[in-house]
């Protein structure tokens, strides 16, 4: 019978069907870019022909000696799968095609997917301002691709997960404001991702050790002077947020409490002076 490919996606299928309308198939999308080494791809033949069979195989072409061909042979309305290998980064071409056994139907879908499995660039941080309960970061982002993740905790050891995103800034935005709901000091952490799901390692205020999401592959957490960061503890993070000028007070409470009772004893002594005085005053005999 004549053949007619129809390239309509729905839903995440490509639908291919021939002239008749009586057989098709459906093809899902393949997610691109990627950074998974493996994807499945999800394939519906249905037939209105009672036993009808049919060939369906997989040519994958990929990059260097990557390729991989599978095939099934299959017997009415079937819905299957294949697992497309991507070992390695780089393009790989997927078609997929079924033939009846009779020759009357044949239908063939052609894909294209990126596999990229790289590490973004870490953003640059340049730092925090902060005035009140709003604080401004600046930064740049290594390509303005990539989405700039913004993390923040009030205490100097976080983990960066969904609980602790605060925001996130395409990478064509060097700056990013961030309102607290309480006045507590707020540290934070950035990261970038890309398109594909990759993860850049974390960098943040230099007081702050973050850890990356059990899930994370990336391990390295880098502080904003560029050096590798260790365990901070809390006594040093109290100091690093100290306003510098403050005076200590428990220091003046003690000086003033020994001024105050200084003044008391003078003010009693003088009162009893003047006590003293007038009772002499008083005891002298009155001349006649």
């Amino acid at each position: 019978s004549a053949m007619m490919v129809l390239g309509v996606l729905l839903g995440g299928f490509v639908m291919l069907g021939s002239a008749s309308a009586a057989s098709q198939m459906t093809v899902s999308q393949l997610s691109s870019p990627t950074n998974q080494s493996a994807l499945t791809l999800v394939y519906q033949v249905a037939t209105t022909v009672h036993n009808e069979e049919f060939d369906v195989t997989i040519n994958v072409d990929g990059p260097g000696s990557n390729d991989t061909t599978d095939g099934v042979h299959i017997t009415g309305s079937t819905r299957g799968s294949f697992q497309v290998s991507t070992p390695v980064d780089g393009e790989y071409k997927v078609t997929v095609t079924a033939a009846s056994t009779t020759g009357t139907d044949f239908w063939t879908n052609e894909q294209t997917l990126t596999r990229d499995a790289s590490a973004p660039v870490m953003p640059t941080y340049n730092g925090v301002t902060r005035d009140g309960n709003t604080y401004t970061l600046t930064f740049e982002a290594g390509s303005s691709s990539d989405t700039v993740l913004i993390y923040a905790s009030t205490s100097t050891e976080f983990t960066a997960n969904s609980a602790t995103q605060v925001g996130q800034v395409s990478g064509d935005k060097t700056s990013f404001v961030y309102v607290a709901p309480d006045s507590a000091q707020r540290f934070f952490a950035l990261r970038t991702v890309d398109s594909a799901g990759n993860t850049s390692p974390l960098v943040g205020d230099s007081e702050t050790v973050v850890t990356p999401p059990a899930t994370d592959s990336s391990t390295t957490v880098t502080t904003a002077n560029g050096t590798d960061d260790g365990t901070v503890s809390d006594e040093a993070a109290v100091t690093t947020t100290d306003v510098a000028g403050t005076t200590d007070d428990a220091t003046t409470d003690e000086e003033s409490d020994s001024s105050q009772l200084a003044w008391v004893v003078a003010i009693v002594g003088l009162v009893l002076v003047a006590g003293a005085y007038v009772y002499s005053i008083n005891k002298k005999p009155s001349k006649e």
